[in-house]
């Protein structure tokens, strides 16, 4: 999905994939979140993608708290 909203809340961490024809498929986080304000993002992106797409798979449990996993 290409819904860009992840992009909007945290531009400088988000980036797209692209298929053979150069149309973007799918984000990413370019960017692992270093700071108190860019993990913040980095949860409003989860938060506001639009199919789930992004995902945390660490272990932190104030993140997971944050993100209500």
């Amino acid at each position: 999905m290409t819904c860009g909203a992840p992009h909007v809340v945290a531009p400088d961490l988000m980036a797209w994939a692209y298929d053979a024809s150069l149309q973007p498929v799918h984000c990413y986080f370019r960017k692992q979140p270093a700071t108190p304000d860019e993990l913040e993002r980095a949860a409003k992106a989860i938060d506001v993608s639009c199919c789930g797409a992004l995902r945390y798979s660490g272990d932190d449990r104030e993140i997971k708290k944050r993100l209500g996993i």
